[in-house]
């Protein structure tokens, strides 16, 4: 007798005679239970955490469950767990209204952790549904003691290839955006991921599994995100600290092994608002372990509060790694080494208020931020947003396809935010440990905004790196008010992209103003003879001399020699700058002058150009 689930069909999954076959176990009597004599409820299920008692008493090597499955809503999710005698999960079945085609699924013989177990003693069967009508007509086990470990590992690596191929084939199929494949998250058994999330495992709905694209949260409602707001167009359409001023302020996704997520959001999230805070690309790997062994009372490895973690760390500080070496369980603080090599302080932080999607970008345009997904009980990192336009192309990449979806007029998706998120599940998840996500807005929560001084064990802010990297005239410090190490000529207002010098300050909708690079005119002959530091590009124009005889620190900026001027290094010396000479001009460099060349400086004589070298010369730092 067929057995019905009404939830999403799982037709991924192998059934346990297809497992047996492959000689595991040798006892291929299978013996099927029928609902109307095992089962003390009915056999349709409508509501969560429905159970049913198992009262034979016999040890097991395989059970599988037969069915059907109906799904009544757009959030259909259905899960089927074996629990044993000693609290031991299998998961028999899951799926959702995401990874099938059907609202109506029939399912024979399903065993997804089930089809080889080591003798164990079954003790109930546990049906999570949600927005779905599941009906059981079977439950078939087998009873033999031939279990081989690296069989049982075997078999799970096949159904987990078979399940992410009908994942990402029905994905394909809908055009949805977001690909699956192996992640730490994936291989992972039940017990491990219920574990991860403090005992009981949500519905992820597939974002175990995300490896590319843009993942849209299971029931997404496009007009719950707080749109109708009338600044909304007015930010860009895009802002990424992994790609900000040509470089990447984050650091590498790190994998939590207890549900300590709550330590590792805003412990990653401090490493890129210190690094920001300096301005420089620090080597900085700050210890969760600390904050779980020494943050305080009520600090466990089952879940936590990420304001237990910011207070500790802006009272008391965090250690870095090396310190207190991260070992997934609650160890004694006296373990963390007496004399660290780094230590971190936060000034403060506070909650997002008002709560709202502008107000969150707003804050990431800033600096990185805090980020809980509510339905998932599951905090991450805030590195920046995407809003999603008519047009786009997402690329989407899976273990054996690569395909793109374009979002085309009318998709619900035009308009919504996808918050790219830096998880703690490895660098396997997503995008290195990086996606996209979108949410309704009503789901997010755990929103904490870093502000304030860093105090570091190895840096001031005497060490705040003040720069004009691109030479537009326009410098960058960090994410603090203007620092005393920036030069006088400096503007009080920073550079908003410091990798392109036709973009200059930033409003804050992340919109750079397009601007013409800074230029000091040298219209009349002068000497330089004392030191001095460049604060925008210099141009000698014709007909004048320009003698240097101390030294012109460039700091990336371009001093061009135009068609009949004159530059005479006479002793003098010009420091890390690009040097043009136009057609026309003439450089002289005499009485030991010299050029001295950065790693991305440039020295060019153009053709028509005259070049005396009399003594002195180029070289490179």
């Amino acid at each position: 007798m067929k057995a019905v689930f009404k939830t999403n069909t799982i037709m991924f999954l192998m059934a346990l005679p297809t497992l047996l076959s492959a000689q595991i176990i040798t006892d291929k009597s299978f013996k099927t239970i029928h609902p109307r004599t095992e089962i003390t409820r009915s056999s349709s299920f409508f509501e969560a955490d429905s159970i049913l008692p198992i009262t034979w008493k016999q040890k097991i090597s395989g059970l599988s469950v037969s069915g059907s499955i109906t799904f009544t809503g757009n959030k259909g999710f259905v899960r089927i767990v074996l629990t044993d005698d000693y609290e031991n999960d299998y998961l028999v079945l899951e799926t959702n209204t995401i990874f099938e085609n059907e609202t109506n699924i029939s399912f024979d013989e399903f065993c997804e952790e089930t089809a080889l177990l080591n003798g164990v003693s079954p003790k109930q069967i546990t049906i999570e549904c949600v927005d779905a009508q599941v009906t059981i007509n079977g439950i078939q086990y087998a009873a033999n003691n031939e279990y081989q470990a690296s069989k049982s590992q075997q078999v799970r690596a096949e159904q987990l290839d078979l399940k992410l191929q009908h994942i990402n084939t029905v994905l394909a199929q809908k055009e949805i955006t977001w690909g699956a494949g192996k992640t730490s998250l994936s291989e992972m058994s039940y017990m491990e991921k219920k574990s991860l999330f403090g005992g009981k495992l949500p519905n992820l709905a597939g974002f175990d599994y995300y490896v590319s694209g843009i993942f849209v949260m299971q029931g997404y409602k496009p007009d719950s995100i707080s749109s109708n707001s009338p600044t909304r167009s007015q930010f860009v359409s895009e802002f990424d600290w992994r790609n900000r001023h040509g470089r990447n302020w984050t650091t590498p996704a790190k994998l939590q092994g207890c549900n300590d997520c709550w330590i590792f959001s805003p412990v990653g999230t401090i490493e890129a608002y210190t690094r920001l805070y300096y301005n420089q690309l620090l080597n900085l790997d700050l210890s969760e372990q600390d904050v779980l062994s020494c943050g305080g009372g009520g600090v466990t490895c089952s879940g936590g509060n990420i304001g237990t973690t910011l207070n500790y760390i802006k009272n008391t500080g965090v250690v870095n790694e090396t310190c207190f070496v991260y070992a997934a369980s609650v160890l004694s603080c006296s373990n963390k080494c007496s004399n660290p090599n780094e230590k971190i302080k936060i000034g403060n932080y506070g909650s997002l208020s008002p709560y709202n999607a502008d107000n969150l970008k707003k804050a990431v345009i800033k600096a990185p931020t805090t980020f809980g997904v509510n339905s998932w009980w599951h905090f991450l990192g805030l590195v920046g947003f995407k809003t999603i336009q008519l047009g786009d192309r997402i690329y989407i990449r899976t273990p054996n396809d690569v395909r793109w979806v374009t979002i085309s007029s009318g998709d619900p998706l035009i308009g919504s935010d996808a918050w790219i998120l830096k998880n703690s599940h490895g660098t396997t998840w997503g995008d290195s440990g990086f996606g996209y996500v979108v949410a309704n807005w009503s789901d997010v929560y755990g929103v904490n905004i870093l502000s304030g001084n860093i105090t570091s064990q190895n840096y001031t802010n005497a060490n705040i790196i003040c720069e004009d990297r691109d030479g537009d005239g326009y410098y960058f410090w960090g994410i603090g008010p203007k620092p005393a190490t920036c030069p006088s000529c400096a503007p009080d207002e920073p550079d908003g992209d410091d990798s392109n010098s036709n973009l200059g300050p930033m409003d804050e909708y992340g919109n750079c103003a397009v601007i013409t690079p800074l230029v000091e005119n040298i219209t009349t002959s002068q000497t330089w003879n004392t030191n001095r530091t460049l604060c925008k590009n210099v141009a000698i124009q014709s007909g004048v001399t320009l003698t240097i005889t101390a030294t012109a620190f460039s700091s990336n900026y371009t001093i061009t020699v135009k068609n009949g001027g004159k530059l005479i290094l006479s002793g003098g010396i010009i420091d890390d700058g690009y040097v043009i000479a136009q057609s026309g001009s003439e450089l002289t460099i005499s009485n030991n002058g010299r050029i001295v060349l950065g790693s991305y400086d440039r020295f060019s004589i153009e053709l028509g150009a005259t070049f005396k070298l009399i003594s002195g010369g180029i070289s490179l730092k």
